[in-house]
């Protein structure tokens, strides 16, 4: 159980990083001047002008859908694991 868990959080950290590196590098939508984390959003921070910044939390339907994408990521890397070890069982 505690291994599962910190697959989940250690998913987790690597996706919002990407997701921030990829926004800050190329830029999501529709925040393209700022940065994002979550794809779709869950905060965004761009700027408007050059002395104003505007920045916020998106709704909970986007970190739903998050949290969603992190555990769909974490069943696909568990099931490549169960299919590798099945695999070297067989040999």
């Amino acid at each position: 159980m505690k291994k599962s868990l910190f697959t989940v959080i250690i998913i987790a950290i690597v996706y919002f990083f990407a997701t921030v590196l990829y926004s800050l590098l190329f830029g999501l939508p529709p925040f393209n001047t700022g940065f994002v984390v979550g794809y779709p959003a869950i905060y965004y921070q761009f700027d408007i002008s050059g002395s104003e910044r505007q920045c916020g939390f998106m709704g909970s339907i986007n970190l739903v859908t998050n949290v969603l994408i992190i555990l769909i990521i974490f069943f696909i890397f568990k099931i490549i694991k169960k299919k590798r070890v099945n695999k070297s069982n067989l040999k």
